[in-house]
């Protein structure tokens, strides 16, 4: 009788791959990315809250402790 090990080769198939959320896409994104996407009016809190888009109010936000 031939040995798994004979086998082994025909028994590693790829692992399914696991799909991808926006919730997956949204972790992996840079600070700067995320900034691009928030870009809708400046944060709470900010010197400059007043209802402009404001990209760069967003990464200082971001980079800031939560």
């Amino acid at each position: 009788m031939p040995d798994i090990k004979d086998y082994s080769p025909y028994l590693d198939y790829p692992k399914p791959r696991k799909k991808v959320t926006n919730a997956d896409k949204i972790r992996s994104m840079t600070d700067e990315e995320l900034a691009r996407v928030m870009d809708m009016v400046c944060p709470p809190d900010t010197a400059c809250n007043d209802g402009q888009q404001c990209i760069k109010c967003w990464i200082e936000w971001l980079k800031q402790p939560a």
